[in-house]
């Protein structure tokens, strides 16, 4: 179900007293489209947006193996898309803030390539024919992201070659920083040290995104993020309960380890900065029992990301998850799709 947020305003009646008569109003946030209409018709109240966040969803696809694929139903126009395919394929990205026919392989020094993510449309987005995205008997699976105030940004600036400041109007707690430049992506966590991020080979960089402030994040002089005249990408989140968290665990070799941090179900879960043995990988609630991808190209891996819990996820003794001694961290994101009723209420007439 997509999240749909919005403020349904009740007026409901309290009795007679003396002359006059007295209502009294509620104000119900609700997170369900179905709950707003069906309380808006029975009740006669008036529907108003309420405070907006961001919008994510799930998805796999079989490619066709030749032209566009048109992939619908996402439930949104998607400002970020990424997809990964289950073979010796590339993860690929695609931003609102790109070029046409524009996206960046995650794990390669390429800059943009075409034919990939060709565009994001109003309910989804659509594909081209290269084998990244759309190989014929290929299954894929996908994560699109709508942004939203104080909570999702995607953006972009031109590399000064000096450390900046790129502004969002939060304090991010996840960033990926995506270069037009031949130069792999970069991401940081909010639990990683001052001037450290990484790359999703499991490379620990410094100089890249150093660390995050409360307008923004800082940048260095890598050229991953800061070649002068370059153009980047980024996409910068905000924790939220119940729909984004970030966190970190040590490793200790075991599997079947609970990680319950998050403190809700997951539809997608990416760990990174486990050190320069590891890899990144990430996990959507489209695949299988035990099954999670490597950002590089690969097929689908077992003994990682192996499931999701009502609080969290658990993982195996894989070492790009839990190598003994190692410090990884975690992002986990999960749409508003439940019902949550925040109530206040007003008095139209105080002293009836």
């Amino acid at each position: 179900m997509c999240t749909f947020l919005s403020t349904v305003d009740i007026p409901y009646f309290v009795g007679y007293m003396g002359h006059h008569t007295r209502f009294d109003r509620l104000s119900i946030v609700v997170r369900s489209a179905f709950l707003v209409f069906l309380l808006a018709g029975m009740l006669g109240a008036s529907v108003s947006p309420a405070a907006a966040t961001f919008r994510m969803a799930t998805g796999t696809y079989v490619g066709g193996g030749s032209g566009s694929l048109s992939i619908t139903n996402v439930g949104f126009s998607p400002d970020y898309v990424m997809i990964k395919g289950d073979g010796q394929l590339a993860t690929v990205v695609r931003t609102s803030t790109m070029p046409a026919d524009a996206a960046i392989r995650i794990t390669y020094f390429s800059g943009l390539v075409s034919g990939r993510i060709t565009s994001l449309d109003a309910d989804g987005f659509t594909v081209g024919s290269d084998n990244d995205v759309n190989r014929a008997g290929t299954r894929y699976y996908w994560t699109a992201f709508m942004t939203g105030a104080g909570t999702m940004e995607v953006g972009t600036y031109t590399g000064s070659g000096v450390d900046t400041t790129i502004t969002v109007s939060f304090q991010p707690d996840y960033v990926i920083v995506m270069g037009e430049v031949p130069e792999t992506p970069t991401e940081r966590f909010r639990d990683q040290p001052f001037d450290a991020s990484d790359d999703f080979w499991g490379t620990t960089i410094s100089g890249a995104i150093v660390d995050f402030v409360p307008t923004g994040f800082l940048v260095g002089t890598h050229l991953s993020v800061n070649d002068p005249g370059s153009t980047y990408h980024y996409a910068a989140w905000k924790s939220m309960a119940g729909q984004m968290a970030v966190g970190t665990y040590a490793g200790d070799g075991n599997a079947g380890v609970n990680i319950t941090g998050p403190g809700f179900q997951p539809k997608f879960v990416s760990i990174g900065g486990g050190g320069n043995t590891t890899n990144a990988v990430f996990r959507t609630d489209s695949l299988l029992s035990d099954q999670s991808f490597r950002y590089r190209t690969g097929t689908l891996r077992a003994n990682s990301i192996q499931a999701f819990l009502p609080n969290g996820f658990q993982i195996g003794s894989d070492r790009d998850v839990n190598w003994p001694g190692e410090t990884y961290h975690w992002v986990a994101f999960a749409p508003l799709d439940t019902v949550d009723l925040a109530l206040t209420k007003s008095v139209d007439n105080a002293t009836p």
